[in-house]
């Protein structure tokens, strides 16, 4: 069969490579202008820093197994010794659980999972509908649309999802009505000399932020002091139409007030759907009358082992 995926995330790129290596042609396409989804980093004159997912982590044995293998292909490493927690005004070592980063940035498991997976990035699809009983993808950077597909499987967030088809299966949008998905502001901080503090990574607490990285100590990342922020999540809910610049005031202000002095520059990104909440009666759907599958972490439990858990689930129903 000729599959057509849309998104080239972690579950994106699972269902991808899978199908691709039971013999099907897979094309891949994603918006971005590489792959990874919000498992990306942004490149700068100094090397590479992460925006969107920090590490994640491997809680089921299935999804540990896989981690092995990336581990074994240098697509994944271990991360984190000096993981701390604030509680009160003390911090603690916080080593609960393994965290795993990929190599050498970021996106390295995603690009290993398509490296033999025909993959087409600055593609934004439109629209996707059928035609003589075959799937064709409306793409805005193109003029004509992209097919015939036998079949088409989506791992795009979930509002961005119905207004891409002229029609979902009514009993699916039913049982998605109950999630939503929550932004998440990130800010990326050039110290522009030595780091104000020491840590891998920083669970703050903050009414404002969140969640700090130290992304000079991520191996193969930039090589000098850099953080980057993640703002909690009922902030980023409140501040999500708010200007890159007044973000930027914010954070800088909030370093300030904590001794850490100003920065050098800072910039800032908005993932509009980092996080979702509510579930789904299934990690992954298929229809197989209109042979269209949906899968993403928004329906796998969330984080980077969701939707490698929702890719999986659709394979078993195909």
């Amino acid at each position: 069969m000729k599959y057509a995926i849309l998104g080239a995330g972690m579950s994106g790129a699972t269902i991808a490579h899978a199908l691709h290596q039971q013999g099907h042609e897979v094309i891949a396409f994603d918006k971005g202008r590489g792959v990874g989804g919000r498992m990306s980093s942004r490149r700068t004159d100094h090397g590479a820093v992460d925006h969107g997912a920090q590490y994640f982590t491997a809680q089921t044995p299935e999804f540990l197994d896989a981690v092995h293998l990336w581990m074994q292909e240098g697509w994944v490493q271990r991360w984190g010794d000096q993981i701390v927690a604030s509680s009160g005004d003390e911090r603690r070592l916080s080593t609960s659980v393994q965290r795993f980063i990929g190599t050498p940035i970021m996106t390295g498991p995603i690009k290993g999972l398509l490296a033999q997976v025909e993959t087409h990035t600055q593609h934004t699809a439109k629209r996707v509908y059928r035609q003589d009983h075959a799937w064709w993808i409306q793409v805005a950077e193109l003029s004509e649309a992209i097919g015939p597909f036998d079949a088409v499987i989506s791992s795009v967030p979930l509002p961005q999802l119905p207004p891409l088809f002229d029609a979902l299966p009514p009993q699916w949008l039913a049982q998605w009505s109950g999630i939503t998905m929550t932004p998440c502001w990130a800010l990326m901080v050039d110290w522009g000399r030595a780091a104000p503090d020491a840590f891998d990574g920083w669970f703050v607490n903050d009414t404002f932020i969140d969640w700090i990285a130290q992304n000079d100590r991520k191996p193969g990342r930039i090589g000098q002091p850099h953080w980057t922020l993640h703002a909690t999540e009922s902030w980023s809910q409140v501040h999500e139409e708010d200007a890159p610049e007044s973000v930027i005031a914010q954070a800088r202000q909030w370093l300030i007030d904590r001794g850490f002095g100003p920065p050098n520059t800072i910039t800032a990104h908005r993932w509009r759907y980092a996080r979702s909440q509510g579930e789904a009666a299934e990690a992954a759907y298929w229809d197989e009358g209109l042979r269209l599958g949906v899968v993403g972490d928004w329906l796998g439990g969330g984080r980077v082992e969701g939707a490698w858990r929702s890719a999986r689930a659709l394979l078993k129903h195909l």
